[in-house]
């Protein structure tokens, strides 16, 4: 019986009209009157309850918001009244609701706060889904945030390096490098093989810990820091998982994994010219809201005693 009684009331909210009594009440909580009294509303009467009414109008325009595949459901008088019906309901119980002073429940008044905030931001900056921009402009972004759409290929590896001076000279240290390759090689599909074996081998103080992560670099990248045969092993590698042959470099000897690549990006500005005009949307619109808060921090005068924040532990449960 629960269950059900959740299902209709879920329903209700679904198809809920903004009429007499719950529209005065949704002024979070204020009993302050509607403009225009809801009896004298303007519209024909369809449905009549107690002082209120639903008129015809606002009954398709309720209709008419609901999505269409819902709309198709309600095209004979009889789905229709069903339709009426759960308005009348949902108004119902909205009454009896207020009667017992449900509009002052915290958590109401809440949902209510939320409303108006989301009501708000919409009422005041949506206008920014309609600015326009000059090719100047757009050209000037594109321009600036280059990188966002011109970017050579990249690779992801991971290596154990084998020091020249460490290992006492390069024989020594390829010798050693290609005992190691050997082990690894009957483990190249397990990533853990390689990230524990470069933890426990390799040279390189800075990657060790990390089990020889060099992250994402471009083959200029890699050559600058390594040397350009090991940019050179590093990008013939195809598949992720995919291991080196030893490779001599410039301070030692090196064993490369590949575990991630990202293709060159070339976008022209004509590709993305529609994208910049979104971006900078959204880029003028957050700023027109942080300066509108700013504000109404300074016209409510805001004050912060930060030093209470040290109180509140969020893991010290209720």
């Amino acid at each position: 019986m629960r269950g059900t009684i959740l299902i209709i009331v879920a329903a209700l909210a679904l198809t809920a009209c903004n009429t007499g009594s719950t529209a005065a009440s949704a002024q979070a909580g204020s009993k302050a009157s509607p403009e225009k009294p809801a009896k004298e509303k303007e519209g024909t009467t369809l449905a009549t309850i107690g002082d209120d009414r639903i008129t015809l109008e606002e009954f398709r325009d309720r209709l008419m918001n609901q999505n269409p595949f819902i709309r198709a459901r309600y095209t004979d008088r009889e789905r229709k009244k069903e339709f009426l019906e759960n308005l009348i309901r949902f108004e119902l119980l909205a009454r009896e609701a207020e009667r017992e002073g449900l509009d002052q429940d915290p958590d109401v008044r809440e949902s209510m706060r939320k409303m108006m905030v989301q009501k708000l931001i919409r009422k005041k900056f949506d206008e920014a889904k309609d600015e326009t921009f000059t090719p100047e402009e757009l050209k000037a972004y594109y321009e600036e945030h280059i990188d966002d759409y011109v970017k050579p290929e990249r690779v992801r590896v991971s290596h154990i390096f084998f020091s020249y001076e460490k290992r006492g000279g390069k024989e020594k240290a390829l010798a050693a490098a290609k005992k190691t390759l050997a082990k690894l090689e009957s483990t190249k599909t397990d990533p853990r093989a390689f990230r524990d074996t470069a933890r426990q081998e390799s040279d390189d103080v800075e990657t060790k810990p990390t089990g020889g992560d060099l992250r994402y670099m471009t083959k200029e990248d890699l050559a600058a820091a390594w040397g350009g045969p090991v940019a050179d092993a590093a990008f013939a590698l195809e598949k992720v998982g995919d291991l080196s042959p030893a490779v001599m470099g410039e301070k030692g000897v090196h064993i490369l994994r590949l575990t991630g690549r990202q293709k060159a990006l070339n976008k022209t500005f004509d590709q993305v010219k529609q994208q910049i005009v979104h971006r900078l949307r959204r880029e003028k619109r957050n700023e027109r809201f942080e300066a509108f808060v700013a504000e109404l921090r300074k016209k409510e005068g805001v004050t912060i005693e930060e030093s209470l924040l040290d109180q509140v532990d969020p893991t010290g449960g209720d």
